[in-house]
């Protein structure tokens, strides 16, 4: 079912109810306030009946005229019975059986309303010089009921006129409301696989369709990222693996030529165990990055100073030519803060890839280390003077194989630094990256 028909069809089910219950609630209260009427009325003429056959001896003529012409005006709406003290019938114009509990009930309580034989009956107990008498007005319900059945008649069909009425209104409001979507649907239709995605027109609505909208456009993004990644990572693969197997391949076609001496053979099997490793630690790096990797480390403690120093050791030995400053301003009273409970080969990577990437994209120029303490911990900047990031390639710093067009002559593979992030993150250490291009980048880690 669309939402368009299940909203309809709920406003209709919503409003629907709410007019049966107030047809319901006007119904009752036309009924008692009739009632509450009829009874009143039925006093009145209880009063005036007992007037007009017990106090004419004791009114005069001008007193007993304005009785007399009332009570002939109404006879012919109720009937009436006078009952003397023995609950004998005395005057009547009608045959009704009263009980005697029912009269005894009526002197009891000075007045009682009740219902016989489809008839509204109220009885007074009236005290007179000539006795004690009670006195019962009754009046058909007929006339209640023709009132109701009118009333009801006129409340079902205000209900079905509303009812039709809310369900066309409520598919006109509901169609209305679902244009949006409807031309949001259209244009997810219209999406072609093939290419980047395009990104869904915001409505502009202000609401949950308008966040639904810029939900799906984040995810069309990572789509595209991801797109992206994809065919970087083709050419990286072609490249990376194409190039170690090509020389795999050319050394053993010329060493199948002929019949080679041993020295030769040994000088293949270290070139194809190199090129093997390459490939391998390529599958690594790769197999890394993507989380499908899982290591079985357990969290220890390193000191970070420690591992700065090894990883500039093993720098320096790759790169004779690096210039690498380590500043350590750590006082001996928080010389614990050194110590920070991670995982020491990731760290080392992490740290070894940063400090790496600064030294190679810094062309042999100075690259300042710094660890130092704050209120909140521990603090290592890594500060170089090479070619630094766009602002394009800084927002997306997080994309594998992605680099920079400055940093096309200069050997790698875009993923050094996504695994040292990608460290970051599974550690839980907080980092900042500023970076201006031509001037150089800084990288700041918080433990």
């Amino acid at each position: 079912m669309k939402i368009q028909t299940r909203l309809s069809l709920f406003s209709l089910s919503f409003f629907g109810g709410i007019l049966l219950i107030l047809s319901v609630i006007i119904y009752f209260v036309f009924y008692r306030n009739t009632e509450r009427e009829i009874y009143r009325s039925l006093e009145k003429s209880a009063f005036l009946t007992a007037f007009y056959y017990l106090e004419k001896d004791e009114l005069s003529e001008r007193e007993y005229q304005p009785i007399y012409e009332q009570f002939h005006e109404l006879i012919n709406e109720f009937s009436y019975q006078l009952y003397d003290e023995a609950n004998k019938i005395i005057y009547s114009n009608g045959l009704f059986d009263i009980d005697d509990a029912t009269l005894e009930k009526i002197r009891d309580l000075g007045s009682a309303a009740f219902t016989i034989d489809r008839y509204f009956c109220l009885g007074i107990y009236y005290e007179d010089n000539e006795g004690d008498f009670v006195v019962i007005a009754f009046q058909p319900q007929e006339t209640v009921k023709t009132s109701l059945n009118a009333l009801l008649r006129i409340l079902l069909w205000s209900l079905a006129a509303g009812l039709v009425f809310f369900f066309f209104a409520s598919r006109w409001i509901a169609r209305r409301a679902y244009y949006p979507f409807r031309d949001i649907i259209n244009e997810v239709l219209g999406i072609s696989p093939s290419g980047r995605l395009p990104f869904i027109r915001k409505p502009h609505t202000g609401d949950e369709l308008e966040d639904l909208v810029e939900t799906f456009n984040q995810l069309l993004d990572r789509i595209n990222q991801v797109m992206d990644m994809q065919k970087d990572f083709v050419k990286y693969i072609s490249h990376e693996f194409r190039t170690p197997l090509a020389s795999i391949m050319g050394n053993l076609e010329v060493f199948s030529l002929k019949d080679r001496k041993p020295e030769e053979y040994r000088e293949l099997a270290d070139s194809m165990i190199y090129q093997i490793s390459r490939m391998n630690e390529t599958l690594d790096t790769l197999l890394w990055i993507s989380g499908l990797r899982q290591d079985a480390y357990t969290d220890d403690e390193c000191r970070i100073d420690e591992v700065v120093w090894e990883i500039i050791n093993r720098i320096k030995e790759e790169r004779p030519s690096s210039r690498i400053l380590f500043g350590l301003d750590v006082d001996a009273e928080h010389e614990s803060l050194l110590t920070v409970k991670i995982n020491r080969i990731q760290i080392y990577m992490c740290l070894y890839n940063l400090i790496h990437n600064a030294v190679k994209f810094s062309n042999d120029a100075p690259v300042r280390l710094d660890l130092s303490y704050s209120s909140d911990g521990l603090v290592f900047t890594v500060s170089d003077n090479g070619i630094g990031f766009t602002p394009e390639k800084l927002e997306r710093i997080q994309t594998p194989f992605l680099r920079g067009a400055n940093a096309s002559d200069i050997q790698g593979n875009g993923l050094g630094l996504i695994i040292a992030l990608r460290i970051l993150e599974k550690n839980h250490v907080d980092y900042r990256i500023e970076s201006v291009l031509g001037e150089g980048t800084d990288v700041r880690l918080y433990f």
